[in-house]
């Protein structure tokens, strides 16, 4: 599973994560830095973002040893 992690800065000098599963294949620098600059400027979370700090997508695999 293919997960979309951001990272912003807060005034308070803190990192808020932002992460949204299931990425679609495609998705482009531009349209995440787009999208960040969004929420940061929308205020749309209870902390207040104040920069952008970064995004990855993080592909994942588990294996399952145990159970279904």
């Amino acid at each position: 599973m293919k997960t979309l992690r951001m990272e912003f800065s807060t005034p308070e000098g803190k990192n808020f994560l932002v992460s949204l599963p299931n990425v679609k294949d495609g998705l482009t620098a531009a349209a995440v830095q787009t999208a960040m600059g969004v929420l940061v400027t929308q205020n749309v979370f209870t902390s207040t973002l104040e920069a952008v700090v970064g995004a990855e997508v993080v592909d994942r695999t588990a294996t399952v040893l145990i159970g279904a």
